[in-house]
């Protein structure tokens, strides 16, 4: 039933439920030889976990390691250095949209978002109501404005003031997207659910629920058709959604 934008529904022509979108699997496909091929630039064989392109300069590149923190790379991944964070799990990282030198990170199981406005220099941690922090986001219109997924709801934080919840208490969120274009819409994916509000998170409208047991851990937004978003699950491959 069409309750109005952002409504989601399923891009497979079939009867019910969700479908992984297999157009990028056979693409993957078409091009393995090229992803294959290996490249001794990297850091180390570390398990990486993370990585973004600061959007005010493309050739900044942070990566997300499990052992060894953060690392920067000034010259589009040609080469890198450590950014701080050493010895620690990095789990995500979100990037002020324009200012590259301004980087949110969050650690493994933990409860704490770093921080840091001088390119990995140092950093700052600050504690999130919600526990666990799984993902992190950043309002590309109000970059002021910080946004985690918890185990328990999606919180926010303006201009490095106090934690609040937005919605979403108890639920373990383990994704967490903003749209690029209209910042008020926010999508929330849980294990076997997924979730939207079109108000900045003051209300929240459940998805389709055919996810089963399904987890989440990743929302992006198509940059070119800005009405499609992407789930990334943990065993079922990637999904495909309209909002309209």
């Amino acid at each position: 039933m069409n309750i109005g934008l952002p409504v989601m529904d399923l891009l497979s022509t079939s009867g019910s439920g969700f479908f992984p979108h297999n157009e990028l699997e056979t693409e993957l496909i078409a091009n393995s030889e090229d992803l294959l091929n290996e490249d001794t630039k990297s850091v180390s064989y570390q398990p990486l976990n993370d990585l973004e392109f600061a959007l005010n300069n493309p050739a900044i590149v942070y990566l997300a390691t499990s052992t060894n923190g953060v690392y920067r790379s000034n010259n589009g991944s040609e080469s890198w250095s450590q950014a701080g964070l050493n010895g620690k799990n990095i789990q995500k990282l979100a990037l002020h949209p324009a200012k590259s030198d301004v980087v949110y990170a969050s650690v493994f199981n933990s409860d704490l978002v770093y921080s840091t406005i001088n390119a990995g220099a140092s950093w700052s941690s600050s504690q999130v109501p919600g526990g666990i922090v799984n993902d992190l986001a950043v309002n590309k219109d109000l970059p002021g404005e910080l946004y985690t997924a918890t185990n328990s709801g999606v919180y926010k934080r303006t201009d490095g003031g106090a934690w609040q919840l937005l919605g979403l208490n108890g639920k373990m969120i383990t994704a967490l997207g903003i749209h690029p274009n209209q910042p008020n819409l926010i999508v929330a994916g849980c294990p076997g659910a997924v979730y939207y509000s079109k108000d900045g998170g003051l209300n929240w409208v459940a998805g389709p629920g055919d996810l089963f047991e399904t987890a989440i851990k990743t929302v992006s937004f198509d940059p070119n058709k800005s009405d499609i978003v992407y789930l990334g699950t943990n065993t079922q491959g990637m999904y495909r959604l309209l909002l309209r």
